[in-house]
């Protein structure tokens, strides 16, 4: 099981470390008691406690609790009872989309009951960079509404309560309540529980070798129906990010599946043709992830008339891939 050998992937897992204080001022975990239990065999201890969400103080329930030697999961108030060994080096709680408890050779004694409290935060996943693009061969008023799965960070032109624009024929736009011109619109925004999809047996996607990602992209991109200016700008975002791995695992989510997990997008008129496209990918050390890859087909994109085109990514947790 993946919580065995953490030790070995800590790099991938933006950890909320052990607090050894009796006091637990924020998310973390803390000792509020020790004790000796001559009942416990010779070489074992009992960690025992309650977890809790850092934000409200109610209890979480089906967070993995454990050592190198046994784990559990916490109840549906919260609470755990975990048998361990003595010369465990690693104590962890973990659940998908929460920030990880993780220690290193944390000072559990022989024969001893340790209770212990738990206070994790949501991890808050980042909706990357989506852009639109908005084409007409002639000129058109046009407004845009997007509500998306979490809340704004940035946008750019400011967005209140949408965009008004004014579209020019040869390209670009002019936002109406500041009069300046932008290739296209940007925005960002915080999101969580946002995964790939897949079954117990296989997912739609690849794990590439991230040496090869411009070409792979290019092809990719092409089949899904991006121009060449939306690929460059697509690639030189994207590319260096995957590059900071020697693999990652890739799945494009497209139109209803882009609107449905990741933003509404309200526009009028209505776009003649439109195609949102967003990348979820994840870093990973080795090209395995326990599930049998099958490669994604897209529709063919036909561009005509008043034409939308967005795209956007977020990378994953490599902890978070359950399989």
């Amino acid at each position: 099981m993946k919580y065995l050998f953490l030790s070995a992937i800590v790099c991938f897992s933006g950890l909320i470390f052990g607090q050894k204080d009796y006091v637990l001022f924020g998310p973390g975990w803390s000792v509020i008691a020790d004790v000796k239990d001559d009942s416990i065999p010779s070489g074992e201890m009992i960690i025992e406690g309650n977890v809790k969400m850092f934000s409200s103080a109610m209890p979480l329930s089906d967070v993995r609790v454990g050592t190198n030697s046994n784990e559990i999961l916490s109840d549906s108030l919260g609470n755990f009872s975990l048998k361990a060994m003595v010369d465990d080096t690693v104590f962890f709680c973990y659940r998908t989309g929460w920030s990880e408890i993780y220690e290193l050779n944390p000072a559990f004694r022989n024969q001893h009951r340790i209770t212990v409290e738990v206070n994790m935060s949501q991890r808050q996943q980042i909706m990357k960079k989506p852009i639109i693009y908005l084409y007409n061969d002639e000129q058109l008023e046009v407004d845009v509404k997007v509500k998306p799965k979490g809340g704004f960070t940035f946008t750019y032109p400011k967005y209140e309560n949408g965009w008004s624009l004014f579209l020019n024929p040869n390209g670009g736009m002019v936002d109406m309540k500041s009069n300046q011109e932008f290739p296209y619109l940007f925005w960002e925004a915080e999101t969580e529980g946002l995964f790939f999809d897949f079954t117990e047996k296989q997912m739609e996607g690849w794990v590439i070798k991230t040496d090869s990602c411009i070409s792979f992209l290019e092809r990719q991109l092409t089949s899904i129906g991006l121009n060449e200016t939306e690929q460059t700008d697509f690639i030189t975002f994207w590319a260096p990010i995957l590059s900071h791995s020697d693999y990652a695992v890739v799945q494009f989510l497209l139109d209803d599946a882009y609107e449905n997990q990741i933003a509404e997008m309200e526009i009028t008129p209505n776009p003649d043709a439109m195609r949102r496209v967003y990348l979820l990918m994840a870093p990973l050390d080795r090209p395995f992830i326990g599930l049998n890859m099958v490669p994604q087909t897209f529709s063919p994109f036909n561009r005509t008339g008043f034409t939308v085109l967005e795209w956007g990514g977020t990378e994953l947790d490599f902890l978070d891939l359950k399989f």
